[in-house]
């Protein structure tokens, strides 16, 4: 008998389990349980009919199964519907009470001084109320496991407000992660419901972020949540325990650039970690690195002020310890590079400093020069044990005290990936650099409006504009005053010597009064995606989404224009990189660089033959 369930968008036929289509490309929602058992139910009774007509005795025990499965899906279908219902109530009473708090206040707001006040607190308000119906959208997102699934093997060292179980579920090895008492503030239990919504947004960051399988409990003051087993425990402890000689350059390399992946997957939500450090990140058997501990982490709020002792001072940037500023993606590219450097020593952070008597800083001294540091003084400064000189420069910049001069997230997983791929390290030496293609190739950006943006103002109409970011060149439109959510700037930026195949365009849209405002949202457009869109002319115009808070939240219409023959540059960029697999491929893991090779030569590169014969044709004809 027939066990699979038809996709009505694509017609691909998937496990009656499966909660949405599996097939490529489509993701698009399965019927509900309830549902599901109806269409067994009604193909039990059809196959026994056919079985009695034909004399045959009908074996319905992996249908039977499969229906008494279902029925528990149904079943904890049904309690997670019953938790999100109370979790709606939670919420409406919260909006009704803040409303109702609104009219009160303002029937006493009198002086000027009083109104800026309270425009402030309706702002905070209002920030509030949003991000609760964020996370109520979020959550409803999250599939539910009930604790009956989880077949507990042993537990883990906890801390804090948490007990840390690992066991089996549907046959994988996963932690479980709960609140270790009852009582707490409600701070507290929404605190763990954003980090579980947050780690489902990120859905394992590509294989850099620890994946979530589950949770449950998500309406009530018990929210527990279901997480991939990392087998080697946390970075911190490793290097602790480990000789720098028995880690290789490779291993590394390889876990920095896990690392610097996941932060520039964030970063690309509009996201923020806020508590990186080598305690966050967390090694498998294989040695491969994920972030987790997200439970500092949080989507980028309107008006928010830096928190004083969040996170461990030895990773936080010294701006994040005055309390003045607003949080932004340099504070984790601060925390990045002292990775960097811990990757190097094994050490923790500033270990190298001494008293006069030469030993370790106390942490109370060592919390005052790091929050006195300010740029162009060299109050701070970094010891490196083994290091290469690219990546002891790499790891500098990322720790400079000026948070602009800070390289990108996506800046530094490019330098990783390129020392991976062509640098010297432990037995590896580089015969033969991968070169630029002869060719040069130029980009004319152009910004040419954005539709739907998030509103950040609570009153009033935002100002916003772009800094655009390719290669690690900076570009900034104007700024549109009053332009709201549907802001136009119109403005083309050149920029010369592109890499179409490795570069990303990054396009921070901001508010003008960035101390009161901060970011609206963030474009991420690798520029090979374009390759597969421009025209006859080079030329590619089309939206883009703005990711805001964790959420697509609008889009900008972008015009990418090359310069030069694309398909001369892709040309030599194979030849050149077939010749560097000819000298480096015996010693080097060249999987991803035949993937991108595939790219080329079976999709981009024919494609644009075709166009250019389709123009051939058309000039023939029209001659």
């Amino acid at each position: 008998m027939d066990v699979t369930i038809m996709c009505q968008v694509c017609n691909h036929p998937n496990d009656m389990l499966t909660p949405v289509c599996v097939s490529d490309n489509c993701g698009d929602a399965l019927p509900g349980y309830d549902k599901k058992i109806k269409i067994l139910l009604r193909r039990l009774e059809q196959f026994n009919k056919a079985l009695a007509a034909g004399g045959g005795v009908a074996d319905n025990s992996d249908a039977t199964s499969l229906v008494a499965d279902l029925r528990r899906k149904l079943e904890a279908t049904q309690q997670r519907a019953t938790e999100l219902k109370h979790e709606l109530e939670t919420l409406k009473e919260a909006l009704a009470d803040a409303s109702a708090h609104r009219r009160g206040t303002l029937a006493h707001v009198g002086s000027s001084s009083d109104m800026d006040a309270e425009r402030k607190r309706l702002a905070e308000e209002r920030k509030e109320i949003d991000m609760m119906r964020r996370l109520f959208t979020s959550l409803q997102t999250i599939p539910y496991i009930d604790l009956s699934q989880f077949r507990f093997q042993k537990a883990l060292p906890g801390g804090g407000n948490f007990d840390l179980q690992v066991g089996l579920f549907d046959g994988k090895r996963t932690v479980l992660k709960k609140l270790v008492r009852n009582g707490l503030g409600d701070d507290v239990i929404e605190h763990f419901k954003s980090s579980i919504s947050l780690m489902a947004k990120l859905d394992g960051g590509g294989g850099t972020v620890v994946t979530l399988y589950g949770a449950s409990g998500l309406g009530q003051a018990s929210p527990m949540m279901y997480m991939e087993h990392m087998e080697r425990g946390d970075l911190r402890t490793f290097l602790h325990t480990t000789s720098p000689s028995a880690v290789s350059w490779k291993t590394r390399l390889e876990i920095a650039l896990n690392v610097s992946k996941a932060i520039a997957k964030m970063h690309s939500l509009d996201l923020i970690h806020r508590d990186l450090s080598s305690y966050h990140v967390l090694l498998n058997e294989r040695n491969v690195a994920k972030v987790t501990g997200f439970s500092s982490a949080r989507e980028k709020d309107l008006e928010q002020m830096m928190t004083n002792g969040v996170g461990d001072f030895r990773w936080a940037a010294p701006e994040t310890m005055n309390g003045s500023g607003n949080y932004s993606e340099t504070v984790d590219i601060y925390a990045l590079g002292l990775l960097l450097i811990e990757l190097d020593t094994h050490a923790v952070p500033y270990s190298s400093y001494k008293d006069k008597q030469g030993r370790s800083l106390g942490d109370f001294m060592l919390m005052e020069i790091i929050r006195k540091a300010v740029p162009g003084q060299t109050t701070i400064t970094h010891a490196f044990a083994s290091a290469p000189l690219w990546y002891q420069d790499l790891a500098l910049r990322c720790v400079s005290l000026d948070p602009n001069a800070r390289p990108s997230a996506v800046d530094v997983v490019a330098e990783l990936q390129k020392q991976l791929r062509e640098g010297s390290y432990d037995n590896v030496r580089s015969i033969r650099r991968l070169q630029k293609p002869p060719p040069v190739l130029n980009a004319k950006i152009s910004v040419v409006r954005a539709k739907n943006l998030l509103d950040t103002q609570a009153f009033g109409v935002q100002d916003p504009y772009c800094r655009l970011s390719l290669g690690g060149r900076l570009a900034k439109t104007k700024v549109h005053d009053n332009g709201g959510c549907d802001p136009k700037w119109s403005q083309t930026f050149p920029f010369n010597n592109v890499h179409p195949i490795d570069m990303i365009l990054e396009i921070n849209i901001m508010n003008k009064n960035l101390l009161f405002d901060g970011q609206i949202g963030k474009v991420t457009v690798p520029l090979e995606e374009t390759l597969e869109k421009i025209d006859a002319e080079n030329v590619y115009v089309g939206w883009s989404p703005v990711y805001s808070r964790g959420e697509m939240k609008g889009h900008v219409l972008l015009r990418f224009e090359y310069e030069g023959s694309v398909a001369s540059w892709l040309e030599a960029y194979a030849a050149e990189m077939s010749l560097f697999h000819g000298v480096e491929g015996h010693v080097r893991d060249i999987r991803q660089d035949e993937v991108v090779m595939k790219k080329v030569t079976e999709i981009f590169l024919p494609r644009l033959k075709d166009i250019a014969s389709a123009v051939a044709n058309v000039a023939g004809k029209a001659a």
